[in-house]
């Protein structure tokens, strides 16, 4: 039986795994580090409490960079927010909105998305929220200057400089001390240096693999791209899942949708419930395939005893692009009536809003219209 908190969880993470995984490319020597000047604070919109400064001297400023589709970001929210409400007079907590989905739109069109989210989120989120903008100033001038490629990621400023950056969750640990005044910085920038660079050799290795993996595919030398898939994980396993999506894209693309499809097909044949969630997402969002590629999709789902309104959700979007209404409204009518119940269920807080209810309501009358 599979756990329906640890699938809930998969979904919400999916596009963080990929995310890091797409994004392994070169990277600027890091240029931001532990006691250097913190950069200005900009944004598009200060969407929650009122607007601080990382200037004053009186508190320490908290920044906590994160995104809606970041799992990890949503399960850190409510103890961020307990502490905000403790530190309240020796700290300022500032959520830093970056790297939505935006795709080739503007970065400040992802400010209705996020608005809603945060609004609905309510005092899962009680401190204050800012926006990036357009020129994605936040992303550039803090996470990228410190050479940092993923989200939740905590600066902690004190009298101008930064004195901590790491995951939230271990802010407890320092935050005292911090205050105090007690901190050994140094000690802390050596350990961090330390740290930085043996994160930097993994993603440097990932990233030689890739573009190994990249050259090998534009000189159309296929035996030995897929060679490389099948090795490349045994040396860094962290690999393993996105060398099997790649494999899936070259087919796709190079050789043919059926090719493609029959190798999700061996896989989920070889190792059941391991690339079952991974492979139907996948298919699902891409544009462009046969209607009998979805279904194949979307039927990947049923393999999991456990099941959120999310899941039904996507599962009824396969149904719908396969051209199956009927199967679709099944689905979407399971989405409703889960999301109903998750909207009130803690393990779904920051996942499911009374919006979500509304979204899937307004995706079912869609599918029901279509049933002719």
């Amino acid at each position: 039986m599979i756990n329906i908190n640890k699938m809930v969880q998969k979904f919400f993470t999916l596009f963080a795994i990929v995310c890091m995984f797409t994004s392994v490319q070169a990277q600027d020597e890091p240029t931001l580090g532990i006691g250097d000047a913190a950069p200005a604070i900009k944004y598009s919109k200060w969407l929650k409490g009122a607007p601080v400064s990382t200037d004053n001297n009186d508190k320490i400023t908290v920044l906590e960079f994160w995104a809606t589709w970041c799992g990890p970001c949503i399960a850190a929210m409510p103890h961020l927010s307990e502490l905000a409400k403790k530190y309240e007079k020796q700290a300022d907590f500032i959520g830093v909105n970056v790297w939505e989905k935006t795709g080739d739109k503007p970065y400040e069109s992802a400010l209705p998305d996020v608005e809603r989210f945060v609004t609905a989120s309510k005092d899962r989120m009680a401190y204050n929220v800012i926006v990036d903008n357009n020129e994605q100033d936040m992303a550039k001038a803090w996470m990228k200057a410190a050479g940092l490629n993923g989200i939740p990621s905590t600066f902690i400023v004190k009298n101008g400089k930064i004195v901590w950056i790491g995951h939230p969750i271990k802010i407890d640990s320092v935050i005292d001390p911090i205050i105090a005044g007690t901190f050994d910085v140094a000690a802390y920038k050596k350990k961090h240096q330390e740290s930085k660079m043996a994160s930097d050799k993994m993603m440097k290795d990932m990233r030689t693999t890739m573009d190994e993996l990249k050259l090998l595919v534009e000189n159309k030398n296929f035996d030995k791209a897929f060679a490389l898939i099948e090795e490349a994980p045994k040396k860094q396993p962290v690999l393993r899942f996105s060398m099997k999506l790649e494999k899936f894209n070259i087919l796709l693309k190079h050789f043919s949708e059926d090719e493609a499809i029959n190798y999700v097909k061996q896989l989920t044949r070889d190792e059941k419930n391991v690339y079952d969630f991974t492979f139907g997402q996948t298919i699902i969002e891409k544009d462009g395939l046969k209607p009998e590629s979805y279904l194949y999709a979307a039927s990947l789902f049923n393999n999991s005893n456990s099941k959120s309104s999310a899941i039904y959700n996507i599962m009824a979007k396969g149904y719908g692009k396969g051209h199956d209404f009927k199967n679709a409204v099944a689905a979407q009518e399971k989405a409703v009536e889960l999301a109903k119940n998750e909207v009130n269920d803690p393990k779904f807080q920051g996942r499911v809003f009374d919006y979500t209810v509304t979204d899937y309501e307004k995706k079912l009358n869609e599918y029901k219209q279509l049933i002719q």
